[in-house]
């Protein structure tokens, strides 16, 4: 079995979900190959003309994507036609995290949410593609009982770029986002008066200038609510804790047993929480400060995320398998339900 993996070539998450599958897909000696202008045979009819060929020779085709791109009418237009063009080739969806538990992105999918990205209504549903793989689909939002055609893989990140290299003590503050500036404000004065030496992110960055800074840093300041947020795993990874002003802004690294049930779950001893209160905020930071062990946090993450960093291969084992023994096939997705009926069972 030959799978393509189609990607960007740009320095984003795409990239990094789609090799860290390509090296799990290597452990369990399944042959697999990044497209890296896989995006360009889905979006551009010239580029798709003349090289959808290439995917000829794979049995499997799996586009690395997000929410809403993945479900809009008007992106990845050619994923139809190759369909038609390559009959018999599954095609799945990986993602960070999984439709039916990001609450109101179906409403807006079927509705249409331009603030939201999403230009127009009727947009596609889960019969899109064959099966969804991702790396978490732990949220608030309840998981409806159902036989959702779901493999949650995690994702592989162990590439040997991410490990601890602190020499001092550093904060990292995120990219400034819009419309979050008094979080923003109280993280500064926090920092500056605890005398802690921080960099602000700015601009554009390689992945390897990026992780070359995560590595220096002890602790990272998450800049709004993350639908998943990538930066979480790596810089754990490199041994930085997680400071986040409210524990809802990193819903998908919750611990959270029982899926069906509505609300928060529980986070690691590598999430600080301060309710935005810049005393509780200085404290916490004098506190790490004096504590402060990076080869720990990594530990910790390893414990209670080991999925996040180095994939799930028992469940991609499964994922093979079901390939294999052809239960999942290039017919799957007709199975699946709609937008409409998406959100009936989620109960949007």
């Amino acid at each position: 079995m030959r799978i393509a993996i189609l990607s960007n070539d740009l320095q984003s998450f795409i990239i990094q979900l789609a090799e860290g599958l390509q090296r799990l897909f290597r452990k369990l000696n399944v042959d697999s190959e990044v497209f890296y202008d896989g995006y360009d045979l889905l979006q551009s009819d010239d580029y798709f003309n003349k090289y959808w060929s290439k995917l000829n020779k794979f049995d499997v085709v799996i586009a690395v994507v997000n929410i809403p791109t993945a479900f809009r009418r008007d992106c990845f237009v050619n994923l139809e036609k190759l369909r038609q063009l390559i009959p018999v080739d599954p095609i799945i969806y990986y993602a960070n995290y999984q439709l039916p538990t990001r609450g109101p992105w179906a409403e807006w999918l079927k509705d249409g949410n331009p603030e939201k990205g999403v230009r127009s209504n009727n947009n596609w549903g889960l019969e899109r593609y064959d099966w969804y793989l991702s790396s978490s689909i732990v949220s608030e939002f309840p998981l409806p009982q159902y036989d959702w055609p779901f493999s949650v893989i995690g994702v592989n990140l162990d590439d040997g770029t991410l490990y601890p290299e602190q020499k001092e003590f550093i904060a990292l503050v995120d990219f400034e986002r819009t419309g979050f500036e008094a979080e923003r404000e109280v993280q500064i004065r926090a920092l500056q008066a605890t005398n802690t030496k921080f960099i602000e992110l700015k601009g554009q960055y390689s992945v390897a200038a990026i992780r070359k800074i995560y590595r220096q840093c002890s602790i990272y300041f998450i800049a709004f609510r993350e639908s998943f947020g990538l930066p979480i795993c790596e810089l754990q990874a490199c041994g930085s804790y997680i400071f986040t002003p409210y524990a809802h802004w990193v819903p998908s690294h919750w611990i959270k047993p029982d899926l069906s049930v509505p609300g928060p779950g529980e986070i690691s001893p590598n999430f600080i929480v301060y309710h935005n209160d810049l005393e509780t905020l200085k404290n916490k930071i004098i506190q790490i400060k004096k504590s402060f062990d990076a080869k720990q946090v990594r530990q910790r993450f390893l414990k209670y995320h080991p999925q996040l960093f180095y994939g799930d291969l028992k469940e991609l084992q499964r994922f093979v398998n079901l390939l294999q023994t052809k239960q999942i096939t290039s017919q799957s997705h007709l199975k699946y339900p709609n937008i409409s009926e998406v959100v009936r069972l989620i109960g949007n």
